[in-house]
């Protein structure tokens, strides 16, 4: 039997260039059980010693499950234009 899986998604950073609170909306999403997709898009290759993003720059990658970064936001619009 499938059990139903909560899926939280988020972006880092916002077109307006907020930061969210990436450790915080971690915390609440697993206390909640829910497995999280995280939106870099817009700070992988700026944040973080690497360019890793957000979750690099806060040490909070360990907390992450699932990272979007530049290459996914591209095949998907790729895939969207074909249509």
């Amino acid at each position: 039997m499938v059990e139903n899986i909560d899926l939280e998604i988020f972006n880092c950073i916002y077109f307006i260039g907020s930061i969210c609170n990436l450790e915080a909306m971690l915390d609440v999403a697993h206390a909640y059980g829910s497995i999280t997709f995280i939106d870099e898009v817009h700070a992988v290759g700026l944040y973080g010693h690497n360019g890793g993003g957000i979750g690099e720059r806060d040490h909070l990658l360990h907390k992450m499950d699932i990272i979007s970064g530049t290459l996914g936001l591209k095949i998907f619009f790729v895939n969207k234009t074909k249509k």
